[in-house]
């Protein structure tokens, strides 16, 4: 046979002589080869390793006051991270940006408002409630209103004094108008 269409082993001993061992066709020997038999293969690279979960979503949400008289309204923020889409619920609904603000409509009952924000990583949800109080807010009252004289003549000087009371811890501002048909006073 020739090289091109065979493989011939041969091993030569101690005396120099030759001896024949196989006769292996080429292409059982390039199978061979290729299967381990015949040479070292290079080592295998390990698998990759997976990606890390996404992280989860994050929301927070606030609003400015807690409690408010009826009619009035809040002012509602929120930010979120890993978040993709937001939705609101409750007394406000539908699609929000993932972070924002806006004003509720006016309020007559408590109310609460939900978000819900969605991203890879799952959703993340907040909320908060807003109660509404018919004796919050309530108009200062004018509790004494003195002056020095009950009587006085023309360019004399008069002082007067006051004291107003706001249950709702309100700053006051008090006017004192004598230039009209008569005295009238604003807290």
């Amino acid at each position: 046979m020739t090289a091109i269409s065979a493989l011939e082993s041969r091993q030569i001993d101690a005396t120099g002589m030759t001896s024949r061992y196989a006769l292996v066709p080429l292409a059982l020997a390039a199978f061979i080869a290729g299967c381990g038999g015949g040479g070292s293969n290079p080592p295998v690279a390990p698998d990759p390793e997976p990606p890390p979960p996404a992280a989860a979503p994050a929301v927070a949400f606030s609003v400015d006051r807690a409690e408010v008289a009826p009619g009035q309204s809040v002012a509602l923020e929120w930010t979120s991270t890993d978040a993709t889409s937001c939705e609101a619920s409750g007394g406000w609904t539908g699609a929000r940006a993932v972070s924002g603000g806006e004003r509720s409509g006016a309020l007559d009952t408590a109310t609460e408002f939900a978000l819900e924000c969605s991203g890879e990583g799952g959703t993340a949800s907040a909320s908060v409630l807003v109660s509404v109080d018919a004796a919050a807010n309530r108009q200062p009252t004018l509790e004494a209103f003195r002056s020095s004289d009950a009587n006085v003549a023309l360019g004399e000087v008069v002082t007067f004094s006051w004291t107003a009371a706001d249950q709702d811890e309100d700053a006051l501002s008090c006017v004192l108008d004598l230039t009209g048909a008569g005295p009238e006073i604003a807290i």
